[in-house]
């Protein structure tokens, strides 16, 4: 919960130093509690690669903290035990990468100007997240170019229909 406070605070006031450094410690905190509590029984493989994975959180890289966390498990079914802390973690992250995955798509509905697709995107976004507030401004910004979309094209075809009846009137009257 500190962390999404954190991260809502930074998104108001991208300078706030106390929230910043605040939510530095909280998920570093989050880090230790998972590194915390593993089974007794874990064999060491299974716990070295879940150590691995811990710290490939930290740096961001997202890829090879799944095949680490995916090799934690496999070595602990090897030995019969399961991995919960490894699975659980394991589902957080891989809703991370479809949650990346669907911000670049979005991202690219938005550079061709298909905003309907950009929406479908953003709101699958916030499914998984639905605390974001930047997404969710993204989103109604995208409602309003939508709306603006359409009354510009019912625009242009009212106005094509008048163009076309004046000139239909010139005609009749010479």
């Amino acid at each position: 919960r500190a962390i999404i406070f954190y991260e809502r605070v930074l998104l108001v006031d991208s300078q706030n130093e106390h929230a910043s450094n605040y939510l530095t410690m909280a998920k570093q905190a989050q880090l230790f509690a998972y590194k915390q509590d593993l089974p007794v029984n874990l064999p060491n493989n299974a716990r070295r690669f879940y150590r691995l994975a811990i710290s490939y959180i930290s740096a961001k890289d997202i890829d090879m903290t799944v095949s680490h966390l995916e090799a934690a498990i496999e070595s602990a079914e090897m030995q019969g035990v399961v991995f919960l802390q490894a699975e659980a973690l394991l589902e957080k992250q891989t809703d991370f990468m479809v949650l990346i995955d669907y911000r670049k798509k979005a991202e690219e509905a938005i550079k061709e100007e298909h905003w309907d697709d950009a929406i479908e995107y953003y709101e699958k976004v916030l499914n998984l997240t639905p605390a974001d507030l930047k997404t969710q401004g993204l989103l109604d910004v995208l409602h309003s170019l939508l709306q603006a979309q359409i009354l510009v094209k019912s625009w242009n075809s009212n106005s094509k229909e008048l163009d076309s009846r004046k000139k239909g009137e010139e005609i009749y009257i010479t």
